[in-house]
């Protein structure tokens, strides 16, 4: 069994025994009262994460059932029909022994919400409010807008993204939705410059002005450098281009203070000299005897994204207990399923299996629009996109899985295994080049192994494909 498999959780049956007293008298028949299970032990947990998949919401690998949360959407009352996958969500609840998580909020809230200022092709990057925001093969853009890509975005352009902050006061962009300008603006980050005369400060390269604005969850504390915020503000930038703040709200630094566990998606802002890392604001006590998965210690660096698990112990610390290391996605296909293994979470495409996690996103974008969809809605010949990486192992390791409608060519990204004449192997298929094809700025003689390619073309077998189309990748986009 391999081990990325989705975990399948086996229920145990509890006969309830009966005893009959002797000489058949019904009146002496001694039948004791039914034996209950001992109720599972819960712990609090908090667990801020991209969303997945639904059919409740799935955060991190846990299934987190909702009937019974509250939903708080951008500071305002929501429901779960509000979220998408690839929103960031902070989830509050419960987990039992058994492995049962009980959500008792949701929470999503969008980094930025506000004009594209600058776009960078070469780079992977737009302008935000005076953020940067990296786009990378992992961003999710939202179904029901015809962007796909950093390519289809326009200066000017009103944007609502959902990220990770870097190290730099940049965000690595987990969502972006195209939005219509409703007349105001939103952005989180860390105060600076601060200047208490003018009521002037910055939010990276962004001058806010907050003379006007109402300060929220300050609690009689002072503004002051250093500060994580959301701003509110108008759209309409001043004479300076500066913000017009009508609201900043002090954001909690240490969200998970009441609950037992903890679990958090983000990228690491630093690592500290006594070993500590900092995700998302929030410092992290990294110890020994930590499990790891995707990589070790060695592998813990600055601006290198991870999902953190741990405990909150008897002082309200962060304190480590495994650290994953997400790995971008670079591989891409676009072709129909050839097979499907549900038991051991596997699709094939294109000859390559795909191992999909319980960390894997999945996403229904054909005419189906099924809402709770995973593996097991999907069938042989359903076209699929889906993006992934290679792990230690060898094995395609699928970050997202999303159904389309059918296609006249298949897409193909991922790295060269071999070069020969008229002819290349990427992931273990079959690339016939000929006279046909149309070459993106380079030779066929500057191919070689290890390269990474997008191709566009025919299925022309199980493992086969004529190129119409092919491109040479800069590996440093992901």
């Amino acid at each position: 069994m391999h081990p990325y498999q989705k975990l399948l959780v086996s229920c145990t049956l509890i006969s309830l025994l009966t005893a009959c007293g002797s000489g058949g008298n019904s009146e002496s028949t001694n039948v004791p009262a039914a034996i209950s299970p001992a109720p599972a032990a819960t712990t609090s947990q908090g667990s801020s994460g991209t969303i997945t998949g639904f059919g409740s919401v799935y955060v991190n690998g846990v299934e987190w059932e909702t009937d019974d949360a509250t939903f708080e959407i951008d500071d305002d009352i929501g429901s779960e029909s509000d979220l998408k996958v690839g929103h960031i969500v902070t989830v509050y609840g419960t987990v039992s022994s058994d492995g049962k998580a009980l959500a008792d909020s949701i929470e999503y809230e969008a980094e930025l919400e506000g004009p594209i200022s600058a776009i960078n092709l070469g780079a992977g990057t737009i302008t935000v409010l005076g953020h940067v925001v990296v786009i990378n093969s992992d961003t999710v853009f939202d179904d029901d807008s015809p962007v796909v890509s950093i390519e289809d975005l326009s200066v000017g352009e009103f944007v609502e993204i959902n990220g990770y902050p870097m190290s730099d006061g940049s965000y690595l962009a987990s969502y972006l939705e195209i939005r219509a300008n409703d007349g105001e603006v939103e952005v989180h980050g860390v105060i600076s410059n601060l200047d208490t005369g003018n009521r002037l400060f910055r939010l990276k390269d962004l001058v806010v002005d907050y003379t006007s604005a109402v300060l929220e969850d300050f609690d009689g504390e002072l503004i002051a450098e250093g500060q994580h915020v959301e701003v509110e503000g108008s759209s309409t930038l001043g004479s300076s281009g500066q913000l017009i703040a009508n609201k900043v709200e002090l954001e909690d630094d240490h969200p998970y203070a009441d609950d037992e566990e903890f679990e958090i998606e983000g990228v690491i802002t630093a690592v500290n000299s006594d070993g500590s890392i900092v995700v998302a604001g929030l410092t992290i006590a990294v110890g020994t005897g930590i499990e790891f998965e995707n990589g070790g210690a060695t592998d813990i660096a600055v601006d290198v994204r991870v999902e953190v698990e741990g405990d909150v112990n008897a002082s309200g610390a962060l304190v480590a207990t495994e650290i994953k290391f997400k790995r971008a996605s670079r591989i891409e296909v676009e072709a129909p399923i050839q097979s499907i293994d549900t038991v051991n979470g596997t699709v094939t495409v294109l000859g390559i299996v795909f191992h999909t996690t319980l960390t894997t996103q999945f996403e229904d974008d054909s005419d189906l629009e099924t809402a709770f969809f995973d593996l097991a809605d999907m069938a042989e010949g359903d076209w699929v996109e889906i993006k992934a990486f290679t792990d230690g192992l060898g094995d395609h390791i699928a970050t997202r899985v999303e159904r389309d409608d059918a296609d006249d060519r298949v897409e193909l990204k991922g790295p060269i295994d071999s070069v020969a004449p008229g002819q290349i192997t990427v992931l273990g298929v079959r690339v016939t080049i000929d006279v046909e094809t149309e070459l993106d700025g380079f030779l066929l003689s500057d191919l070689a192994p290890g390269m990474i390619v997008e191709i566009d073309g025919l299925q022309t077998g199980e493992a086969a494909i004529t190129t119409i189309e092919l491109e040479l990748e800069d590996e440093s986009d992901d």
